[in-house]
């Protein structure tokens, strides 16, 4: 395909009414274009200059995506030669079989796992939570990084990671810790893991028995008490309001072996865990012998102030562990993650993170050892922090100027989302359906409740990957369907007479 065929067929696949971004629908049309075979292996693609003339975007939309792809595995470019599809690019990752299987075929617990993941999957549009802006991350510089390591003859960088990971990740994730969250840890005490949500099932299967009781903030995040149903763990969902995690008496009473939180930005409310709140759970935890599983996923999105300082350097009694992530700060499809566990657990820990995972990507970690040393995570973070606030409150402001008193939203000026409740009844699951079809993404506040009483719900509103010039259009498209659903209500409730108003 010639270099003006490409630009022609994206020129129709983009839509430029679209809330979702000409990056975002750049990167997927040329995705789905390699992943289809349209653009085959070795292809040229048109230069950057050249296909922001022939699209009418900025060159800077082109370069990112062109970045996104490249990191992603899809293009690689030659200096002087262009960019080119890579000979082998990454197999495209949807199921071919012709039939289904059986429904007896799954057992019960993978069928448990299958539905509550159900809904979840959603990857793009308008508020799409959890995300970051994957364009603001120097990719040209993680290459770089990468291309120290990767295909050299490196024996200590071949074969799975020995202990904890690669040794210089840990050191420096020890040093940064120390520095950015207040954590108390050697190198020895961090293990490095393939995502939050290994290091959370490490701990469960190593920490609890089936029929165990560990207690769960209420909203929390889905994936944690959908791991605790799969492995036969009792949850005790716990309320939270603007103090984090009301932890009372009753809770504490029922010997809990793990009380997982989210002290410093709780997911999805937003609140921070009080002192007083704080000092009590430590202090039941040493007296009562339950373990205190800290997730510190997004504290380094702070807008307004320091974060509060982590629990685990508060911990006096070795209580704490404590667990997080890159995908926030970094990109998602990193999937590296960190744990740091008291020493009293490390040794088993360790053991049982090789026994059950054998990690590996030595390369990854010694390039993001790297990244860190060298200051770039820093300097990312300095740049992304007032992109982040500047989005943030462009959508409160919108939201304000839009809604009104009609809703209510999150405090805090933190994270990469916001919830929003209406302060009167809506049918939310009209109006989840029809900002769909104005590529406005809804994901509900129930889908993140774990308790069958009473349920105020809601929104979960991202804004990390949604450009700011684009959030005032995102909000418009959801008040349009707003509007449209309170029309559709207005008709079909019955008036005295019995005939709809």
């Amino acid at each position: 395909m010639t270099a003006s065929l490409i630009g022609e067929r994206i020129q129709d696949l983009l839509d430029r009414r679209s809330a979702v971004s000409l990056q975002q629908q750049l990167y997927r049309h040329l995705r789905m274009m390699i992943e289809e075979g349209t653009l085959r292996p070795s292809s040229r693609l048109p230069s950057t200059r050249s296909l922001a003339t022939q699209l009418g975007v900025s060159r800077i939309t082109i370069v990112a995506a062109f970045d996104m792809l490249t990191a992603d595995g899809y293009l690689v470019g030659s200096m002087g030669s262009g960019t080119f599809v890579v000979e082998r690019p990454p197999v495209r990752s949807h199921v071919t079989a012709t039939r289904s299987v059986a429904p007896d075929a799954i057992s019960l617990r993978g069928q448990l796992i299958l539905s509550g993941a159900a809904g979840l999957q959603e990857r793009e549009g308008a508020f799409l939570p959890g995300v970051p802006d994957v364009s603001a991350f120097p990719y040209a510089i993680w290459q770089r990084l990468q291309n120290r390591y990767l295909g050299q003859h490196l024996s200590q960088l071949s074969g799975y990671a020995n202990g904890g990971g690669y040794l210089p990740l840990r050191r420096a994730l020890a040093d940064y810790l120390r520095v950015a969250r207040g954590v108390r840890c050697s190198p020895d005490q961090v293990l490095v893991t393939m995502g939050t949500q290994q290091s959370l099932d490490l701990t469960l299967r190593l920490l609890t028995d089936s029929n165990d009781q560990v207690c769960i903030e209420n909203p929390s995040h889905w994936a944690g008490a959908l791991m605790l149903k799969s492995l036969g763990v009792r949850s005790i969902a716990v309320p939270v309001d603007r103090e984090g995690i009301d932890m009372r008496d009753e809770h504490y009473a029922m010997n809990p072996k793990l009380v997982f939180v989210t002290p410093s930005h709780q997911f999805p409310l937003g609140s921070i865990l009080s002192s007083s709140r704080r000092e009590r759970l430590l202090r039941e935890a040493a007296q009562r012998n339950f373990w205190v599983v800290e997730d510190d996923y997004d504290s380094e999105l702070r807008y307004d102030q320091a974060p509060s300082p982590s629990l685990q350097g508060e911990d006096t009694a070795g209580r704490v562990i404590y667990l997080g992530t890159f995908s926030k700060v970094m990109y998602p499809g990193l999937r590296m993650s960190y744990m740091v566990v008291p020493p009293s657990l490390t040794s088993s820990m360790v053991r049982g993170l090789m026994s059950l995972y054998r990690p590996g990507h030595l390369p990854l970690q010694a390039a993001l050892a790297d990244f860190i040393n060298d200051g770039h995570l820093t300097r990312h973070l300095i740049n992304v922090r007032p992109l982040y606030a500047a989005r943030q409150a462009e959508l409160r402001k919108c939201l304000a100027e839009t809604f009104g008193e009609a809703i209510s939203l999150s405090s805090g000026f933190a994270g990469l989302h916001l919830t929003l409740r209406f302060r009167q009844p809506v049918d939310l699951d009209a109006l989840q359906a029809e900002a769909a079809k104005r590529d406005v993404l809804l994901r509900r506040l129930s889908a993140f409740n774990h308790d069958a009483g009473p349920f105020e719900d809601g929104f979960v509103l991202g804004y990390g990957a949604l450009n700011q010039d684009d959030i005032g259009t995102a909000v418009r498209e959801l008040y349009k369907a707003y509007l449209s659903i309170q029309k559709i209500t207005a008709l079909t409730v019955p008036t005295k007479s019995g005939v709809a108003s």
